[in-house]
């Protein structure tokens, strides 16, 4: 028998599991920890928490897609305000929208 040993996957894992990459879960981790830890270093709950809160960021992208292929002017001259942390998978799926179809329209 051998005995299996289960880990914990850590934060930055989950983030990458939601599509988000490694340079933004460093930015969210910074600023968690300078907004709201002023520096001291705090348990990773919060940051399980951001990941579990947010959805995979393919999902916006594709349904931002579809809504692209049907009504292309909306992407006209779009601005987006992020009042959040601006890593939202808004945002990322917007970026990817941008970066694979209307940039290579």
């Amino acid at each position: 028998n051998k005995k299996l040993k289960i880990r914990k996957l850590t934060p930055k894992e989950y983030f990458r599991l939601m599509g988000f990459s490694d340079s933004m879960f460093n930015n969210a981790k910074k600023t968690l920890n300078d907004t709201f830890y002023k520096g001291r270093d705090k348990s990773s709950s919060q940051l399980y928490k951001m990941a579990g809160n947010s959805i995979i960021t393919t999902c916006p992208y594709y349904i931002l897609k579809e809504l692209y292929n049907a009504m292309p002017y909306l992407f006209d001259d779009l601005k987006v305000v992020s009042l959040f942390s601006g890593i939202g998978a808004f945002e990322v799926g917007l970026d990817m929208l941008y970066k694979k179809v209307i940039n290579n329209a």
